[in-house]
């Protein structure tokens, strides 16, 4: 049961003083054991002066009786000497023996008045007299038989001194055995008194000793209670502060070691709590972050899997809606030729509202209003109130540019029933998701216009092919027919020659063509392996150039997985028009090298070498070296003696199973 009450701030006792409070915790248990040592060294002081004090009368008694006792024993030996006397005198006659009566009687005198001394008690005096007035008696009876001796009765002096002698000594000895027996019995009631003092003194000091012993347990108690009481409170707010809840209040004075940790721990929860909730916005931010950076990269690889710009679109708007709370979207691109706004796209509208959109867009004033916004950044609100069309149930509508490398391409208006304005937050999410469409639609028109392209350098590269090689060799084919009949008829021999001539032109024609399709129909070297086009092509190549050029194989011959063999064919196709162009070569050979785990084609050629500066490499070395690494191959080009070059294609292969004769 608790003595105390508490304020708010700590156990307080009504009976301890004010000021104790007021001491730190270290300074409260130093003053505990103080009072606790001060009590004890008190009543241990106590109990030795009241021992000692005991002691020393028990002793001074003690020494009080033991001289009595010896002044006794000092009086029967005066006795003894008188007698001795008495009885040597009256058998000798011997005068000396008078002497030592005399002797013994002063000793008895002596003794008798120590016994009766001014410390001496009534008792010890009156048995002095009594034992003085027997020795007198005593006296008295042995100087009549003395004189009787003197006056010629010795026998008769000595007869009556055997027994009225005796009888008077007996009695003084009898008296003087009193004395000791009294002084004995003093001297036990000594002891009895010193043990009853002993008891008192233990029965008084055991309780002294024990509600000492009490009371330093009790103030342990209330110290430690102090003490934990507010250990408690700290380690309830301890849990508190470790489940999340920093709405801790600890009301403790700062004077002690406690209320100052206590401060600190509030202070600690104050803290948390400021960076939890920093921490928590952080983390929100960071989220929304995340889902925009998310949206973004969904769109951008949405997006990215078509170059169709109507399927780019169509993906794009999926996406947008997905990640925003816009329900409906119209897209319109701007014509490059015409300049004017076309919806290319509509979602998320029945098709009397898409409609009526598409018509009103047409009007010059909706013209210039998406060109307007093509000239703001961010978004456009849209109040849908205003248009001359029923555009329920939206009623607000938002406008965002499409641009891309500083192109204007488009507008996307967006539009949900939900909002009337969006955040800060949202408006981010969908100019960067804006953007991104906007990129994909670039990208999509740069390949569509690189593709264009593609096709028509590659219709002029056959057109040049086919005038330099084929269309030649076929013009001087066609020459040497007509003039053959008639050289027949004029020169047989020279005819002949023609007629050989003819035959090489037509297989150089033949292995041109063969190259040509090869390189127009890539289903071609599927059908016919990489080895076989290797051999059809690298002759074409040698009649087109006028270049003596070689080919063969090294290694375990087999079929490699179409994408390997395309990649070296490519490589392949590169390679020799780099040696054909900037080579100024006259021999390049080719070899293709079958190895258990990859496989690799080496083009050596004996022309210039490379420069001294070699750059990084133009379009055709990064296309060949981004063609094998997506294959987790390699190419490397180096030096062949000072002079020409040698390339190197390699990629990874499945190991060999069966092999292909040559």
């Amino acid at each position: 049961m608790r003595g105390g009450h508490e304020d708010g701030h700590t156990v307080r006792w009504p009976f301890v003083p004010k000021w104790v409070h007021h001491l730190t915790l270290s300074q409260r248990v130093r003053l505990m054991f103080g009072v606790g040592a001060a009590v004890v060294i008190i009543v241990g002081l106590i109990a030795s002066i009241v021992i000692r004090v005991t002691t020393d009368a028990l002793s001074q008694a003690v020494a009080v009786v033991r001289a009595d006792q010896q002044t006794v024993g000092a009086m029967k030996d005066a006795l003894s000497t008188e007698n001795a006397g008495v009885q040597g005198f009256l058998i000798t006659g011997d005068a000396s023996y008078l002497d030592r009566f005399s002797g013994g009687h002063e000793s008895f005198i002596a003794a008798a008045a120590q016994l009766s001394g001014s410390d001496a008690s009534r008792s010890d005096r009156d048995a002095a007299t009594r034992v003085s007035g027997l020795e007198s008696e005593f006296r008295r009876l042995a100087q009549q038989e003395i004189d009787l001796s003197r006056n010629g009765f010795p026998g008769a002096a000595a007869l009556h001194w055997q027994t009225d002698g005796q009888q008077a000594e007996q009695a003084l000895r009898s008296q003087l055995d009193a004395i000791v027996a009294a002084k004995q019995q003093q001297l036990q009631d000594l002891l009895d008194g010193a043990h009853q003092h002993e008891v008192v003194t233990r029965f008084i000091f055991a309780p002294i000793v024990g509600l000492t012993a009490a009371v330093g347990i009790l103030f342990a108690f209330l110290a430690s209670r102090s003490i934990t009481v507010r250990i408690e409170r700290l380690d309830e707010a301890i849990e508190r502060i470790e489940r999340g809840d920093f709405n801790v209040q600890l009301a403790e004075h700062r004077h002690d070691e406690l209320g100052r940790l206590a401060h600190s721990i509030q202070n600690m929860a104050r803290a948390l709590e400021v960076e939890t909730r920093e921490r928590d916005q952080l983390l929100a931010e960071r989220v929304r972050a995340n889902e925009r950076i998310s949206a973004l990269y969904d769109v951008a690889r949405t997006v990215n899997q078509s170059l169709d710009p109507d399927e780019v679109l169509r993906l794009a708007l999926a996406r947008l809606q997905a990640h925003t709370q816009m329900r409906a979207c119209v897209a319109l691109l701007r014509d490059p030729e015409s300049g004017r706004f076309k919806i290319v796209l509509t979602d998320g509208l029945d098709e009397e509202t898409a409609a009526e959109i598409s018509g009103l867009i047409e009007e010059e004033e909706a013209q210039q209003f998406v060109a307007g916004v093509l000239q703001r950044e961010g978004l456009t609100r849209i109040d849908l109130s205003m248009l001359p069309i029923e555009t329920q149930p939206f009623r607000v509508a938002f406008a965002v540019p499409l641009r891309a490398k500083g192109n204007d391409l488009g507008v996307l208006i967006l539009a949900t029933p939900e909002l009337l304005s969006v955040g800060e937050e949202e408006e981010q999410l969908i100019e960067g998701l804006a953007k991104q469409i906007g990129t994909a639609l670039e990208h999509a028109r740069l390949y569509s216009q690189s593709r264009q392209l593609a096709v028509t350098e590659e219709r002029q590269r056959l057109a040049r092919d086919l005038h330099d090689s084929v269309t030649q060799s076929l013009f001087s084919m066609s020459m040497m027919a007509q003039a053959l009949p008639s050289l027949i008829e004029r020169n047989a021999g020279r005819a002949v020659e023609r007629a050989t001539r003819l035959s090489d032109l037509a297989r150089g024609a033949l292995a041109e063509m063969r190259m040509l399709i090869l390189e127009l129909r890539p289903a071609a070297l599927r059908e016919m392996g990489l080895v076989d086009a290797l051999e059809r092509y690298v002759p074409g190549f040698s009649s087109r150039e006028d270049m003596d050029a070689t080919f063969c194989v090294e290694g375990l011959q087999r079929r490699l997985p179409h994408e390997q063999e395309d990649a070296l064919f490519r490589v392949l196709q590169e390679a020799l028009s780099n040696v054909a162009r900037h080579a100024q070569a006259g021999h390049v050979s080719v070899v293709l090298q079958f190895e258990p785990q990859s496989a690799s084609l080496i083009v050596t050629d004996d022309g210039v070498g490379l420069p001294d500066h070699m750059p990084s490499g133009g379009f055709g070395m990064i296309s060949m070296r981004e063609r094998l690494e997506r294959l987790g191959g390699s190419l490397s080009v180096e030096p062949v003696d000072g002079h020409g070059c040698r390339l190197i294609a390699q990629v990874p292969v499945p190991p060999a199973t069966t092999s292909i004769s040559a």
